[in-house]
């Protein structure tokens, strides 16, 4: 369910159960650009909300609202929000201020509009409700309606959320503020989930409520992506869901590889116990070219629009370094995998991805002002540039063994390089100890400092057969095997 308005408020309403959260504190909200929406209404207000089944006749209903982010100087645009009950009734109205800082602004001229998200929470009884929204903003007004309506019994399935990233919170960790959190789960939320060629799975949560019947009740889920103006399917899956007595949790990803570019629909159909229910999601495929950013507000720690500034601006490194960072994020990603289509973008684009995988990442030192493990894999690549490229023979810094290493476990903790052996060849021995036991050897047969790793105890490497026949130096075998 997706439509264009924006709601923060804390009211209480009597009998109709009508109860608004403003979920946050005062001050920015998530910062997302506008470069990369596309055709998604950068300009005008929008929201997207989903439904949960609260019981008692309750419906809890989640959003997220995006503001537009003016590119021209510092604004501080008057919210109002009305809300009426199917009569027309008005059940309450609030007024609010955002504050939109400079750095906001800047983003906004530099990447094209950006807009500000915030999440909205409440709980409604039975019945339909009109959201009205109106922002003032200096002389402009801009507004948006929008209607919401409570589930009148218990449903088999909550509305579906839809995000390009859910993660799994640990032990006492946080959601943050461009994210909703559901039970366990963190999902950041935007008004426009558009998914990318580079990264194309889309992720998803909905709430199973059960048949009211045994424990060992299954439903049958189908999943099924069609265009927005109909027709087909072009992707569809099924599962099946094993219902507990209180329901279930149904959160995983929809691989959707080889989808075009366009505006589309997820639907979801559910059935179980003879019932069957349907709930339908828009979700956009996107271009290489157009990769959007999602940022936290600074307060909230490196979003993607902070890490990108810091790290990955135009004023901070050339495309050639962007280039190299990229091809260093290919061969050694320090989490998970990274999709080899990403080579295929644009510099701008590049520089967007980075910031967007990177601030994925978790900081190791947040009190600090820096991200610790992006300036070491910077260090690592400029390091391994220097000094490993095979020039002579064409080869990248990243394509040698040595510079793999190197980018995946950083420098050695200690080393050793046995040159002049027999035919101008070399042995280089790295080992490390401190947070790992690996020990690699590295043999140039040319003479031209041409290294291939011909020994390791890494478990994940593999050495070379006849390893001790190709080093053929005694002292320098003994010198592998003892070091």
């Amino acid at each position: 369910m997706t439509c264009k308005s924006a709601v923060p408020a804390k009211t209480a309403i009597g009998a109709l159960a009508l109860l608004l959260l403003w979920s946050g504190s005062a001050g920015p909200g998530g910062v997302r650009s506008a470069a990369a929406q596309q055709e998604t209404q950068a300009d005008t207000i929008s929201i997207s909300t989903a439904r949960f089944w609260r019981g008692d006749g309750r419906t809890l209903i989640e959003g997220v609202v995006g503001l537009p982010i003016p590119a021209a100087a510092n604004t501080n645009p008057l919210v109002e929000l009305t809300v009426r009950d199917q009569s027309g009734q008005v059940l309450s109205r609030e007024e609010w201020t955002d504050t939109i800082s400079e750095r906001m602004t800047t983003l906004a001229r530099n990447r094209g509009g950006a807009e500000l998200t915030r999440p909205i929470q409440f709980a409604v009884s039975a019945g339909r409700y009109q959201l009205t929204l109106k922002v003032r903003n200096g002389t402009l007004i801009d507004s948006a309606v929008t209607t919401v309506e409570g589930f009148a019994a218990a449903p088999l399935v909550s509305d579906v959320l839809v995000s390009n990233r859910i993660r799994l919170l640990a032990e006492g960790q946080e959601a943050t503020l461009a994210e909703t959190r559901k039970g366990r789960y963190a999902i950041e939320r935007s008004t426009h989930v558009t998914i990318l060629p580079t990264e194309p799975t889309l992720k998803f949560f909905m709430e199973l409520y059960g048949t009211g019947r045994s424990v060992g009740d299954t439903a049958q889920v189908e999943y099924a992506v069609q265009r927005q103006s109909g027709g087909a399917p072009l992707f569809r899956t099924q599962s099946v869901v094993p219902l507990g007595a209180g329901g279930a949790i149904n959160a995983a990803n929809l691989p959707l590889q080889g989808l075009p570019p366009g505006d589309y629909v997820l639907v979801t159909t559910v059935q179980a116990a003879g019932r069957r229910e349907q709930r339908t999601t828009p979700v956009a495929m996107g271009t290489f070219e157009a990769a959007p950013v999602v940022a936290a507000a600074p307060a909230a720690g490196a979003g993607e629009a902070d890490v990108h500034d810091r790290y990955f601006a135009v004023d901070k490194r050339s495309n050639e370094a962007i280039g190299q960072l990229l091809e260093a994020l290919l061969v050694a990603p320090p989490s998970g995998t990274v999709d080899r289509n990403a080579r295929q973008l644009t510099p701008d684009a590049q520089r967007r991805y980075l910031a967007r995988y990177f601030s994925r990442l978790p900081d190791p030192r947040p009190a600090t002002p820096g991200h610790e493990l992006i300036e070491e894999f910077i260090q690592r690549v400029e390091f391994v540039s220097r000094e490993y490229a095979e020039r002579q023979i064409g080869r990248s810094a990243f394509s040698t063994d040595r510079g793999r290493i190197y980018l995946r476990y950083g420098p050695p903790d200690a080393k050793q390089l046995m040159p002049n052996l027999t035919g101008n060849r070399a042995v280089e021995i790295w080992k490390y100890t401190r947070d790992r036991s690996f020990k690699f050897a590295f043999l140039d047969e040319t003479g031209f400092s041409n290294f291939k790793m011909v020994y390791t105890t890494d478990p994940t490497e593999v050495s070379v057969p006849d390893w001790q026949e190709r080093v053929r130096d005694i002292e320098a075998i003994r010198m592998i095997q003892l070091f």
